[in-house]
C-alpha cells in the first residue's frame, strides 16, 4: 500500500505525458489526403520481420509488407511496381514486439495507404499508423468505397481521385509567381532598430492552439500531483 501511495502522485503527474503519446488525433479526411505526400493503392503480397537500427542506434523490430501498386494517387512511385511498407512490431529470433495502433495487413488484402517519405533503405513507412490504413469495398451497387479507422463514413474511390485533382489545382492556383524587376533606386540596409522591431513582431505571435491545449493539460496535472501531495502530507 505504501508502494502505491508513492507512485500515485508520479502517475498524476507523468499522466499528460503517456495522453499525448498516445492520443490519435481524427481529422477530416480530405485534410488527410492534403497532408499526405504520398497516396497510393495496391494489393498486399508477402510479409517479413526484420531488424533495423534507428538513427539512435538502437535496433527494433518492423515488419515488412510488399504492395503491388495498382494506382498511384499522389507522390512519386511508380505505377504498376512492387514496393515496400512497413510498420513498427512483429516477431523475429523468437522475440515478439507489439505497438498499440499500428496498421495490420494480410497477404490478399486491397488497400490504400497514406505513405510517408522513402526511407534509406528503399521502404515507406504508414503515415499515422493505423489511421493511415484504408481498404477497399463495394456497396449493393457495385461502387467502390474506401472505409478506414480515421474515417466517418466511406469514400467513394472516385470521389477521391477528384479530390486529390482538385486540390492538387488549388495547390497551384495558390503559388506565387515572383517576378524579379530591376530596382531604380539603392537597396537600403536594414537598420538595427529595424531587425529589433520585426523579431519583436515574430516573437509576438501567439503560440498554436496545439500548444495551449498541451500545456493546459501538463498544467492540469501538474496541479494534481501538488494537491495530492499536499493532502498526503496532511493525513500523516
Amino acid at each position: 500500500m505504501s508502494i502505491m501511495k508513492r507512485i500515485f502522485p508520479f502517475f498524476i503527474f507523468m499522466s499528460p505525458f503517456f495522453f499525448l503519446a498516445t492520443s490519435f488525433y481524427e481529422q477530416p479526411f480530405p485534410e488527410t489526403v492534403e497532408g499526405t505526400s504520398t497516396l497510393v493503392r495496391g494489393k498486399i503480397g508477402s510479409s517479413r520481420a526484420q531488424w533495423v537500427e534507428g538513427s539512435d542506434q538502437v535496433k527494433r523490430i518492423f515488419t515488412f509488407y510488399d504492395l503491388e501498386v495498382t494506382e498511384v494517387f499522389k507522390g512519386k512511385v511508380a505505377p504498376k511496381s512492387v514496393i515496400q511498407i512497413r510498420e513498427l512490431g512483429g516477431t523475429k529470433d523468437g522475440i515478439g514486439m507489439q505497438v498499440a495502433g499500428t496498421a495490420e495487413f494480410t497477404s490478399g488484402e486491397d488497400v490504400v495507404v497514406t505513405l510517408n517519405e522513402q526511407n534509406k533503405e528503399g521502404s515507406y513507412d504508414i503515415s499515422g499508423m493505423m489511421m493511415g490504413k484504408f481498404n477497399i469495398a463495394k456497396d449493393d451497387s457495385g461502387v467502390e468505397k474506401i472505409i478506414g479507422a480515421g474515417m466517418k463514413e466511406p469514400w467513394p474511390l472516385q470521389a477521391l481521385r477528384e479530390l486529390v485533382q482538385s486540390q492538387g489545382q488549388k495547390a497551384k492556383a495558390s503559388t506565387p509567381q515572383t517576378l524579379v524587376q530591376p530596382s531604380s533606386s539603392p537597396q537600403s540596409t536594414p537598420t538595427r532598430e529595424t531587425v529589433k522591431t520585426e523579431a519583436s513582431a515574430i516573437n509576438d505571435q501567439p503560440p498554436p492552439v496545439d500548444m495551449w491545449k498541451r500545456m493546459l493539460i501538463l498544467g492540469l496535472g501538474i496541479l494534481l500531483g501538488i494537491v495530492f501531495f499536499i493532502l498526503r502530507k496532511k493525513s500523516k
